[in-house]
Formats: C-alpha cells, structure tokens, sequence
C-alpha cells in the first residue's frame, strides 16, 4: 500500500513539476488509476481467486495459445503506454505520431513491439502459471 501512496504522489508531482499536455484527462484518469489500484489491494483475495479459475481453464488451452493471448495483450498495453505518453508528455495524437513516422520507421517499431510482446507472453506463461502453483498449494493447505 505504501507503494502505490509513494507512486500516487509521484505521478501528481510529475505533472506539476515537468508540465503536461491535457491536465483536463491527465488528472481523472490518474485518479481512476490510483483507485483501481486501490480496490485491487482490498479485494486481493477475490482476485486471486478468480486468477486462479481463469488461468485453471486457460492452461487447458495449451502453452502456444496462451504465449500469443498474453503477448497480444502486452502489444495493446505497450502501445496504449507510449500513446498515453506521448499525448500526454508531448501532445501529440496517436495519429498525428503514425502519420509523422516513415513507413520503415513505423514497420520497424512494429516489429520491435511484437517480439517484445512475444518475450512477455512467454514470461507471462510461465509468471502465470507459478502465481497459479502458489494459489493453489494456499487452497490445499487451508482445506
């Protein structure tokens, strides 16, 4: 908890010290970050829980299934990231940056964000399934 109140502050002293673009977005959508954040460590147990159904299920659809899914949401989540950043660090739209950007520059990037998200779906399987391993010695223990 004391994390996320030391990251909350940060990124509140972020804006006011470096300047950003769209302080109008900027501020609620840290707001509604932080408490996600929030809930998410007051409900820990219910979503270790449902972690623990969901992944249950998901490894039963194999390991290349699960590398490609996890490594396709990690190339949405990169690319919602430098998006952010640049809108709000820079100001400029996701399609004022495409649109700038030369084609083999753009393919380039592409490429790097696939096999980056490639590299984190496989961490992530293996990631998952370890938080699912200590999830589940915790259920067979208290039973």
């Amino acid at each position: 908890m004391a994390i996320l109140v030391i990251c909350s502050i940060l990124l509140f002293r972020l804006a006011l010290v470096e300047g950003i673009y769209h302080p109008i977005f900027f501020y609620p959508i840290v707001i509604l970050i932080i408490g996600a954040a929030v809930y998410r460590v007051i409900r820990e147990e219910e979503f270790e829980l449902r972690f623990y159904e969901r992944w249950k299920k998901a490894r039963e659809q194999g390991y290349w299934t699960n590398v490609i899914r996890e490594g396709v949401k990690s190339f949405v989540k990169l690319g919602c990231l430098v998006g952010f950043g640049q809108f709000f660090g820079n100001g400029l739209s996701p399609r004022v940056i495409v649109s700038s950007i030369s084609g083999l520059a753009l393919v380039f990037i592409i490429l790097f964000l696939g096999a980056l998200s490639y590299g984190i779906g496989l961490i992530s399987w293996h990631e998952n399934n370890k938080r699912f391993d200590r999830i589940e010695d915790r259920i067979s223990n208290s039973v």
